[in-house]
């Protein structure tokens, strides 16, 4: 092989390396750059605390019925598409047993988009103002208005419904009326975003 045909082949390699590591860059871009812990710890971006979670439910209309899920989301936010199904499905088969889901939106430019990809929400509202929320994540309250659960729907990079997420385990404790513990804020890795202020 000649001078100027090495060149090529390198300088083709070097292209080909160029694009492949492009690749993997707007991959890691578009499926896990939001990748994190769900934790109340003061570094990590995504959390929910106890006080976080009252504050968001003083802001649910309470029925005083029934239990209430509120999903935190947030159209914007690339981690969502991971969620939907998952969220569907809980609103699918827990639903019949009287909890009503609430779906918060950070505005009201977003609650239209928010109630289509929900349509069997029973109510839609937003919540503003507050930080220290992370999208998309859950709030269970009781029909006493007490906060029981505040935190991701699964653990894990991809949403996935399995019958035994935090959010379902709970469900399933308040429809058996055994004793609930309120499971503030667990530890989890996955796709989570900053609440827009």
């Amino acid at each position: 092989m000649d001078l100027s045909g090495r060149k090529k082949q390198l300088w083709l390699s070097a292209l080909v390396g160029t694009w492949a590591l492009g690749i993997v860059y707007v991959f890691w871009f578009f499926m896990f750059k939001d990748l994190r812990v769900f934790a109340e710890e003061p570094d990590s971006f995504a959390r929910f605390s106890q006080a976080v979670a009252e504050q968001v439910s003083e802001q649910i209309p309470l029925q005083g019925k029934s239990t209430q899920l509120v999903i935190m989301w947030d159209t914007a936010c690339s981690c969502s598409r991971f969620s939907e199904d998952h969220v569907n499905d809980i609103i699918d088969t827990y639903g019949p047993s009287g909890v009503e889901f609430v779906v918060a939106a950070p505005n009201k430019d977003t609650l239209a988009p928010v109630t289509s990809t929900f349509p069997n929400v029973t109510d839609a509202i937003t919540v503003e103002g507050i930080s220290g929320i992370s999208s998309p994540s859950a709030v269970i309250i009781d029909d006493s208005g007490n906060v029981l659960y505040s935190g991701p729907f699964s653990d894990g990079a991809l949403c996935n419904a399995d019958g035994d997420t935090p959010v379902e385990i709970m469900l399933d404790e308040i429809n058996e009326k055994d004793s609930v513990s309120p499971w503030l804020n667990i530890s989890s890795f996955g796709c989570y975003c900053d609440w827009p202020q």
